[in-house]
């Protein structure tokens, strides 16, 4: 094969790498917005009938296959009072395996600090290697100490818990 013929190789080849890139992104995409509305769903459910209200809007978030498309997620606004909690959408694919991430803040003038923040991510890949087990492979809740990451499954106890701040 001479120079010619193997830059076109190289051509055709990296043409197939991107196509299957963004073909990956995109699935991934979708996966995100929807199992993110599905999220959003439950958590609102579970606010159904007490003085808490709750608005759902949608954000945008990056897409880096093409910096001009905008791609939007659901997001959730809880009011007690005078409290907000908001689940916004953060983006995909993040260093360390991160498939998807959305940012939960709680903002309670009445404590110090007022403003809380953790997420919640999807398939967390990082943690596998960490020796976390595989059934936190969907939705896991994610604070920062001075410790490291603390990773807890997703699931209705562990997010009342982490939202005390809220009541």
């Amino acid at each position: 094969m001479n120079s010619r013929e193997i830059f076109f190789q190289k051509v055709g080849e990296n043409n197939e790498a991107t196509k299957n890139f963004k073909e990956s992104f995109n699935r991934e995409l979708d996966e995100f917005q929807k199992k993110t509305l599905e999220l959003l769903t439950q958590i609102q459910s579970w606010f159904e009938g007490s003085a808490i209200t709750a608005k759902t809007d949608r954000k945008a978030i990056n897409d880096t296959i093409e910096p001009s498309k905008v791609n939007y997620v659901v997001s959730l606004f809880l009011r007690n009072g005078e409290k907000t909690l908001s689940i916004d959408p953060e983006g995909l694919r993040f260093a360390g395996g991160i498939t998807g991430s959305l940012t939960v803040k709680i903002i309670n003038m009445s404590r110090a600090p007022n403003t809380q923040t953790f997420n919640l991510h999807m398939r967390d890949r990082a943690l596998r290697a960490q020796g976390v087990p595989e059934q936190y492979e969907g939705w896991v809740i994610v604070t920062s100490n001075h410790a490291g990451r603390v990773v807890e499954e997703f699931n209705e106890e562990n997010f009342f818990a982490k939202i005390e701040s809220f009541a």
